[in-house]
């Protein structure tokens, strides 16, 4: 079964119906297509894009099955072989984002951290402490550091207008004002005190799209959390056609 063929089933299982809209991008000598699939409940938009609709919408199903599993609503074990090989060959994923074209496209890594566990996110994820550990203070630092480096990858970003973890926030916040939008971060606390974690969510009202569109993430802490909520806002009203690609240097100093 197919990634496609998967969603529509776990769709069928629940009653749901996914919409697949695909759109002409770019010039006409290097056309490409930009496929998002939407499911009645479920506030996350999938996107997926390829020189091809049918392999846009592959890739949009991708990052929607992608998104389901990070959100604990499907078993990783149930997914299609072509899912799990992917995530197998590229180790840990950095959440959503539309899959490789098979022919043309150079590999490319979803988003976002896949996940949250430690299963997801290796040694650096696991709970400190135990029956046969002596973690020191020292070790715990360290391993914040190592967490802390791990949610500042991106390596998929000018699949998403070049928007990332350092530009998009100052962006959502200018794209609020302009648009004289009110609405604010809301954390919550997640998982226990040794290895607390916050997700952090912020929904606003689009009115060139007439609708509600809202960013969920977590992280180690809370500014990371918000950066990272802030993010997925922005790449989804990119997507959407709301707002341009970022324009200056993604180089850090």
């Amino acid at each position: 079964m197919d990634v496609k063929s998967y969603l529509h089933s776990w769709c069928a299982k629940k009653s749901l119906n996914p919409v697949f809209d695909v759109r002409a991008t770019g010039p006409k000598h290097r056309q490409r297509f930009l496929c998002e699939v939407r499911v009645d409940g479920i506030t996350y938009v999938g996107a997926g894009n390829s020189t091809t609709k049918k392999e846009a919408q592959f890739n949009a199903a991708r990052d929607f099955v992608n998104y389901l599993q990070r959100t604990g609503q499907v078993d990783g074990n149930d997914l299609p072989e072509e899912v799990r090989v992917k995530q197998e060959n590229e180790g840990p994923q950095m959440g959503p984002g539309p899959g490789p074209d098979m022919h043309n496209e150079p590999q490319r890594r979803p988003v976002f951290q896949e996940g949250m566990g430690p299963d997801s996110m290796g040694q650096a994820y696991h709970a400190y402490g135990g029956q046969n550990q002596n973690f020191t203070y020292m070790d715990r630092l360290q391993q914040q550091k190592n967490v802390e480096e791990a949610e500042d990858l991106d390596v998929n970003a000018s699949l998403h207008g070049n928007w990332t973890m350092e530009n998009a926030k100052s962006k959502l916040h200018q794209f609020m004002q302009v648009n004289k939008i009110n609405a604010e971060y809301v954390y919550k606390a997640v998982g226990p005190d040794h290895t607390r974690s916050f997700c952090c969510e912020m929904t606003i009202y689009v009115r060139q799209l007439g609708r509600n569109v809202t960013g969920r993430e977590t992280a180690s802490n809370k500014q990371t959390a918000s950066k990272s909520c802030a993010l997925s806002l922005v790449r989804q009203l990119y997507h959407l056609g709301v707002i341009e690609a970022f324009s200056g240097t993604l180089k850090k100093d």
